[in-house]
Order: structure tokens, then sequence, then C-alpha cells
């Protein structure tokens, strides 16, 4: 595997692949660690090629960590998330549940779009229909809605209740056919 060489100061690299390791950049080879001067704040590496001392400011081991955040920070600066209620949530979160006897399931994702903004969309369905109920959260007016062009919430749910974090509560609910005779 090659390299990946992160220029530190004018004299060294670390290497990301390599546990941090420490390259002399001038001899372009693996250093060993000598010794760090607290007084001083410096870390000392030995290039065998030379052979010659080479000196920069800092711990290694913090110099380590910082650059390795650095590289990770990348990861989170392109993170999508969502502002649903005052709380950050990831975009990619998503659940999934079925019945003890497997026969529904619900997933449920978060999604935002330009045109409806941000909102849970909850899918549920009943074992062996191509279709699916589609239901729409929106956080931020507290209201349920669902897509009239798949199967209808009443068909799968008996009841579905969205609580938002300000206290108010949306419910739709209806009897299945066992509770309608009764």
């Amino acid at each position: 595997m090659k390299p990946r060489l992160i220029p530190y100061g004018s004299k060294i690299f670390f290497d990301y692949r390599d546990n941090m390791s420490v390259v002399c950049k001038e001899h372009m080879m693996k250093t060993d660690f000598q010794h760090y001067r607290t007084d001083l704040n410096i870390s000392f590496f030995r290039c065998l090629e030379g052979p010659h001392e080479i000196q920069f400011a800092g711990h290694v081991d913090n110099i380590r960590e910082l650059i390795s955040r650095r590289i990770a920070s990348k990861r989170y600066q392109e993170a999508e998330y969502f502002d649903i209620d005052g709380y950050l949530t990831p975009a990619s979160k998503e659940a999934q549940a079925k019945t003890k006897s497997g026969e529904y399931f619900v997933k449920a994702q978060i999604k935002s779009s330009e045109k409806k903004g941000d909102q849970v969309v909850i899918y549920a369905g009943k074992k062996g229909q191509k279709d699916k109920s589609q239901i729409f959260v929106d956080p931020k007016h507290g209201k349920l809605t669902f897509d009239q062009n798949n199967i209808n919430p009443r068909d799968i749910f008996t009841r579905i209740e969205a609580k938002f974090r300000d206290g108010s509560t949306v419910t739709m609910d209806t009897k299945n056919d066992d509770e309608a005779g009764s």
C-alpha cells in the first residue's frame, strides 16, 4: 500500500497509512523517536540516513492526534443533517421494525427536499403486497400527511400518533375491521 504523506513543517511528513509515522523529507525514510523535552516543548527524532537529528515544536502524540482529527473532520464537514425542532439530526438516520408475526413492517427515514423541507417519512406495508403506505411528518408545521397514490395508512395502522417536542400531538385514528362491528 502506498504511503499517504502529510507534510508538517519543513523537515518531516507524517504517514497517515503507517500509524502516523514520522518520515524525513530529505531522505524519505522513516525516523526513530528519540525523546521529548518538556521544558522546550520539542520532539526529537533521528533519521538513520546521514545520520541526523530532526526537531520540531510540540509533543509528537499531540501533533498526530491533531492531524488525524483534521483528516477525519473532512467527513463531518460533508455530512448532511437536519434541524428538527431545534435538534440536529443526521440525514442518514433510519429505523426499521417488523411486527412479531412478521406480517407488517415499518421503516422511518429523515429526508429533506427543497419543495417540502425537512420531514420524517414513514413507510409501512404488509408482507406480500407490492405497494406500501407513505406517511409524512412535518415537524416544522406539526402535521401528518400521506401519499394518496399509495396504500392508505388506515389499511395498515389502527392509530398513528406524532408527539412533537413542544408538547403538541397529531393523531390519525381508525378502527380495524375486527373492531368495526363491536
